[in-house]
């Protein structure tokens, strides 16, 4: 199975120096997985619009143009932090456990969006927005700019480091903070410290909104396995499985809403794509989810907002 064997490689890197760029490596060579293709834009564009509508209508004082926002994991290509400033986000800060965005990865996302802008694509995700931001946006897909004149030019400061100490020493305070298929990867224990450091950095007023991927990240290119597969295997098993190169933490949703529960947080929306029971049926679920219906154990995806 095609799983395994990158299961495999991964498990193999994770324990080599310079992981991270020999990993970076495979993927530009082999599966072509950091390039900005269509359906990548198209699904983080549509997440960057959830938030924002989320955001309206959970937390409508919060006034966009003097709101600071955090975005966990924003990844190669600032294309939340370029919708939200297109919107009226004026103030914005990135973090990530490495210096993923670079000069060619603005550009690059600043060519799509003119790109889907011109063939009609971006539309129904755009809506209105700032003409004169556009304006720029448009210079800045023609030419490569300096990374730190970009990231001025829409507000985005990047924050490096590992998240439980980057922000276990910060006073900043946030209107919004959001992630994308990010608290997926974060072991429960340092989810839980960043989730708790999270709240002490939202304002009074202010709000959050995640997006998480339930699903066994394997699946995404093994067609031969089940969006459930790893479900299958013991806690000590997957931790022989599983990697710090893209690691899964096989959380699932009633979990993840008990983290934020306990850490104080008020959950005021979750909302999920079920996904299958019949497709969950055809695993055989390790005894350790025991305690969780089959419904609670189908979703595969979904959106809490808390505060």
């Amino acid at each position: 199975m095609i799983w395994i064997a990158k299961a495999v490689v991964q498990k193999g890197i994770s324990f080599l120096p310079f992981k991270t760029h020999i990993n970076q490596f495979f993927q530009r060579r082999g599966t072509g997985a950091i390039s900005l293709d269509d359906q990548h834009f198209g699904w983080k564009i549509g997440h960057a619009q959830d938030h924002l509508a989320l955001w309206q209508k959970h937390f409508p004082n919060l006034d966009r143009s003097s709101a600071k926002v955090l975005e966990l994991g924003t990844g190669w290509y600032p294309i939340v932090p370029v919708y939200f400033w297109l919107h009226g986000v004026n103030s914005m800060d990135s973090l990530d456990l490495y210096p993923w965005i670079s000069a060619e990865h603005c550009q690059t996302t600043a060519k799509k969006f003119v790109e889907w802008h011109s063939s009609g694509q971006l539309q129904p995700f755009l809506g209105g927005v700032d003409t004169d931001r556009w304006s720029k946006l448009e210079q800045a897909a023609k030419k490569t700019m300096p990374l730190e004149s970009f990231l001025s030019m829409i507000g985005l400061r990047t924050l490096v480091g590992d998240a439980t100490s980057k922000i276990a020493g910060m006073h900043e305070s946030y209107e919004f903070i959001c992630s994308n298929n990010t608290l997926e990867h974060i072991l429960e224990a340092p989810l839980i410290a960043i989730l708790k450091h999270f709240k002490g950095l939202l304002s009074h007023g202010g709000g959050s909104s995640h997006f998480i991927d339930l699903s066994d990240h394997f699946g995404h290119f093994d067609r031969s396995i089940t969006t459930y597969n790893f479900l299958k295997f013991s806690p000590l098993q997957w931790r022989l499985i599983d990697n710090d190169i893209q690691p899964q933490n096989r959380l699932r949703w009633p979990q993840y809403l008990d983290i934020f529960t306990r850490l104080g947080y008020s959950v005021v929306e979750a909302k999920v794509r079920p996904g299958s029971v019949d497709d969950l049926r055809k695993v055989k679920v390790h005894s350790s989810f025991a305690g969780l219906s089959e419904a609670e154990l189908a979703i595969t995806h979904g959106y809490v907002v808390a505060c």
